[in-house]
């Protein structure tokens, strides 16, 4: 099974998440259910965009960022798999793009890494909020699909 080796010794999980702020019983339900279902070719695009430092489609072709759509982009201050200079860049080429850096030296507990934006210890408390007042702060949407106040 592709989740056995997400235990609190798999060497990955330096790269991917700061080990002292997950959620190890969340990050054990998340694995057991929802990576189980992680079709091949999704495995394998998301391997290619790590081997080559640069997101593409799965045909090779570049991906396409440009969107209008208000974007709120966290940046691990511990995450090793995607740095802080690659995350902003990705922001850059938005229109309307926030990059938040999330770490000590922004006043938050803990640098976070890739994963315990979602399944850390103190993602609730500092993570879940910050992305609810985001998305407080965007025009509603009616069931028309045109924005409205």
């Amino acid at each position: 099974r592709l989740t056995l080796p997400l235990g609190p010794s798999n060497p990955l999980l330096r790269i991917i998440a700061n080990r002292e702020n997950l959620d190890w019983k969340l990050l054990r339900g998340i694995a057991s259910k929802g990576l189980t279902n992680l079709s091949k070719g999704t495995a394998s695009q998301g391997v290619t965009w790590i081997r080559s430092s640069s997101f593409s489609r799965a045909d090779g072709s570049p991906w396409d960022f440009r969107s209008d759509v208000p974007t709120l982009v966290l940046a691990g201050a511990g995450d090793r798999l995607i740095p802080e200079q690659n995350v902003t860049y990705a922001c850059s080429q938005l229109s309307d793009c926030r990059v938040e850096v999330i770490g000590l030296d922004e006043g938050y507990i803990t640098d976070y890494g890739h994963i315990d934006t979602v399944l850390g210890v103190s993602a609730r408390d500092e993570i879940y909020p910050l992305i609810g007042d985001f998305l407080d702060g965007q025009p509603s949407v009616d069931q028309g699909g045109s924005a409205g106040e």
